[in-house]
């Protein structure tokens, strides 16, 4: 077998100590870029940013299928019980010294809503003092029952806050302690 004499050789030292020197610039540029200071695009505002992951509680639907949805299965996939599971929507609501600048509602991921719940939202504020209340609740959900609802799960922060002009008060989700926090 022979080489094209064109074709650049895999054990050329230059290209290699040329390739290694390219990565490391790459790095350390991406290192020095994560230590610059971040500020909210308009230096006249703060901002209050919520940021987490988290696994809601799933609910499982079961229910016994009918005669005809049996005889369409194939007989190995015929159960006598099936069940799906999906994580109920949370509401986010955010108060900023009681007026309400966030109302929405979250779903899990997933295309059948059963992944992890991702929050994200940046909320611009004027600078100065301000109470702030965080609260992501699960949404009610009915037991099936007698018309009762389940109790729902429930998250809340409400802190003090004194931001200045683009300034960024991070609030998160402390998975040990099971509740918001802001940092």
């Amino acid at each position: 077998m022979t080489r094209d004499p064109g074709a650049p050789s895999v054990r050329n030292p230059l290209l290699i100590a040329l390739a290694v020197g390219t990565a490391l610039l790459a790095a350390f540029a991406v290192a020095a870029l994560t230590r610059v200071p971040y500020t909210v695009g308009d230096g006249d505002l703060a901002a209050v940013r919520l940021t987490w992951r988290m696994a809601g509680q799933a609910i499982e639907d079961c229910r016994t299928p009918s005669e005809e949805e049996l005889a369409a299965r194939p007989a190995h996939m015929r159960q006598t019980e099936v069940c799906e599971s999906h994580v109920p929507p949370y509401r986010l609501r955010v108060q900023v010294d009681g007026e309400t600048i966030e109302d929405i509602l979250v779903l899990a991921g997933g295309a059948h809503e059963d992944n992890p719940i991702y929050v994200y939202s940046e909320l611009r504020v004027a600078p100065g003092p301000h109470e702030l209340s965080v609260v992501f609740a699960q949404e009610e959900q009915a037991d099936g029952g007698a018309g009762d609802s389940m109790p729902a799960d429930r998250l809340e922060l409400h802190d003090a806050i004194d931001l200045a002009p683009g300034q960024v008060a991070l609030v998160t989700y402390d998975r040990e302690a099971r509740t918001l926090v802001r940092r």
